[in-house]
């Protein structure tokens, strides 16, 4: 039986679809986060709310673009949700996609969403370019400011993005956008040399089509390694911003 289908049956036979579990979350959550869109338009059907949020406050469009599901996202769009809600550290939905580096969730919201890249969206960062900039998100930079963000926007924490990106040790976005800013910069990405030891390889150019999640070149191997090459040392694994098991993710039975 599909899940789909297991979801309608318990329905009918007077399942609450509004119950929650240990973390807060309503089934209609789950699925969200889970990039389950077809348990997400069926729970929706059925009564469940989009807006739903979990015991820390987090809307369910929030928690699902920093996990990058985007259909989910897509169908939460659809069927209506709030894309405007504040919860979490994050605060609106872009920042937390900006925040994550999830480039295609961005690309949803300042497309079909209409959210405005200029907006105060709350939380910790304020602005989504700052969001993107302070954690060296430069895919998602690019793309906020190709779609009119400000660079100047700042907050309590940063005097403008440019500020952001050097706070958070990313030189090379802070000087991408300051030559933005000079007209001396483009949206294209060069390919980029990469050292690893004695070595030097050449990376093709970062494409928008990917997040900005992953790690490339000499920095996944220090992770691995450690900066002075054994396990443990050096560069730590960035902590995860959100983990939770996959309730859907066993079976489609």
């Amino acid at each position: 039986m599909q899940a789909a289908s297991a979801v309608q049956l318990l329905r009918k036979y007077g399942a609450y679809v509004e119950a929650r579990d240990a973390s807060g979350c309503t089934p209609l959550f789950n699925a969200a986060s889970a990039d389950r869109d077809d348990l997400v338009r069926v729970l929706a059907g059925l009564g469940g709310d989009v807006n739903t949020r979990d015991d820390q406050g987090w809307p369910a469009a929030t928690d699902a673009v920093q996990r990058g599901a985007v259909d989910a996202l897509r169908a939460l769009l659809f069927l209506g949700a709030d894309m405007r809600a504040r919860g979490g550290p994050f605060g609106e939905p872009l920042l937390a996609a900006a925040a994550a580096g999830r480039t295609r969730a961005v690309e949803l919201l300042l497309g079909r969403g209409g959210v405005d890249p200029n907006s105060f969206g709350g939380g910790e960062y304020g602005y989504a370019l700052v969001a993107a900039a302070a954690g060296g998100k430069e895919r998602v930079v690019r793309m906020l400011v190709k779609a009119g963000a400000r660079i100047e926007n700042g907050g309590e924490s940063f005097a403008d993005a440019v500020d952001a990106a050097r706070a958070g040790g990313h030189d090379q976005v802070a000087q991408w956008l300051e030559q933005w800013k000079e007209g001396r910069a483009t949206m294209e990405f060069e390919p980029r040399i990469r050292s690893l030891g004695s070595m030097k390889m050449t990376m093709p150019p970062k494409r928008y089509d990917q997040d900005d999640t992953d790690f490339s070149g000499s920095e996944k191997i220090q992770i691995f390694l450690g900066a002075r090459g054994q396990a443990g040392e050096g560069t730590q694994m960035p902590q995860r911003m959100r983990r939770r098991r996959d309730p859907f993710g066993d079976s489609d039975d």
